[in-house]
């Protein structure tokens, strides 16, 4: 439930705060002057992400990984999955040129009471009460209003397994009966198509079969730019023709790599996940949390998805991520074993096919899924439209057969 902030943050509040001051707050600037107890005030773009997400109250920044600009902060929230518009909505963040804040209260009137930092102010908090008789919501009119960032609609975390043909033969209608509500497959390792896993075809017709969303993941052994290329090449190619609800996972966590330092590491995370990008892939980064800290750069924590193993009942990483891998010893009917054990904290599906990634298709507005022949019907396909929030589904009969 929505709880507007009319007062100062509570000193220590880990939304306010760094993680070397114990604290959420990824991606931003310090204050200045630094607050002793909430130190990305006074600043604006620190506290107004800081307060999104306090907002949404995930336990960690799960959004507006903002830029330092206010101007480039629509553009950041648009690739972040957020919706924008030009109405107030409570716990929106409201962007000028110059200048962030948060609505706290729309008023009968029209009015709208906003909270709000500013680099360099003595007073590290204050709240404001703003009308739109200027067209500017009285702010710098000079590079005016921009827009308004809403809160992501509530998204209910995911539970999910990630699977390779070490987990054997899997009755994947048992698997979903369980609760399961996705699955991530290994693809392949190396640099050669026919190093594709044993079972990732059986795997994909399974799963697809039953209707359990499914993305994948690639084991890398490269130890250069050149040799991850020759990965990516690959991956790309053994996943043709497929469609993937959750997003195309690089998987980095050999010794051997890490060995190499952490500008090689994180400049062949770039290249890998820039050839599945320009390939049409939404892409990611898997590995664990205490490599985070020490072979990966600041920048690709933000730039990709991220997909963090941490075994526990905790994730204690304070910065933004797509999923957690919490456990390796997990039990699921249908599968005989230890499997993996994952958590999902976005809407991979409804972004992936909004965006037209993965094998699916988005033309002006209609976004098209496709599901396999069958034996008993070789000559036609399964399409299912969405257009306008509306869904069509049925056979596509071949005609020149």
């Amino acid at each position: 439930m929505f709880v507007p902030r009319l007062i100062r943050p509570d000193s220590g509040n880990p939304y306010y705060n760094t993680p070397l001051a114990g604290g959420y707050a990824v991606g931003t600037i310090l204050g200045k002057p630094t607050d002793a107890g909430c130190n990305v005030l006074a600043n604006c773009v620190g506290y107004a992400a800081a307060r999104f997400n306090e907002i949404i109250g995930a336990g960690c920044w799960m959004y507006l990984k903002c830029p330092p600009n206010p101007d480039q902060w629509i553009s950041a929230a648009i690739k972040q999955g957020l919706q924008v518009g030009t109405e107030p909505k409570l716990g929106a963040v409201i962007v000028w040129g110059h200048h962030v804040a948060v609505v706290e209260q729309i008023n009968e009137d029209g009015t709208i009471v906003t909270s709000e930092s500013g680099y360099g102010c003595s007073n590290p908090f204050w709240i404001t009460t703003r009308n739109n008789e200027d067209g500017c919501w009285n702010g710098p009119k000079y590079n005016g209003f921009q827009g308004f960032i809403y809160q992501p609609e509530e998204v209910q975390p995911m539970n999910g397994i990630d699977v390779s043909r070490h987990n054997g033969k899997i009755d994947w209608q048992k698997v979903k009966d369980s609760g399961v509500q996705f699955a991530i497959l290994r693809a392949g390792y190396g640099k050669l198509t026919s190093q594709k896993d044993d079972r990732f075809e059986e795997y994909y017709a399974g799963a697809k079969a039953v209707g359990l969303p499914v993305g994948a993941y690639w084991y890398s052994y490269a130890k250069t730019v050149d040799e991850v290329k020759q990965e990516a090449a690959a991956c790309i190619e053994v996943l043709k023709g497929k469609q993937f609800e959750f997003p195309i996972w690089f998987d980095q966590e050999e010794k051997d790599q890490f060995a190499t330092g952490k500008e090689n590491c994180s400049a062949m995370i770039r290249a890998f996940c820039d050839a599945l990008e320009a390939a049409g892939y939404w892409v990611g980064l898997y590995t664990s949390r205490s490599i985070l800290g020490t072979h990966i750069e600041d920048d690709i924590k933000t730039r990709y998805a991220l997909w963090v193993a941490e075994w526990g009942s905790k994730l204690n990483y304070s910065g933004a991520v797509g999923m957690w891998q919490r456990s390796s010893k997990g039990s699921v009917p249908g599968i005989s074993g230890d499997v993996d054990l994952d958590t999902a904290y976005k809407d991979y599906p409804s972004l992936i096919k909004a965006k037209g990634l993965n094998g699916y298709s988005k033309i002006s507005g209609i976004t098209v899924e496709l599901s396999g022949k069958t034996d008993n019907e070789p000559d036609s396909i399964n399409v299912k439209v969405e257009i306008g929030g509306a869904t069509y589904e049925g056979p596509l009969i071949r005609t020149d057969a």
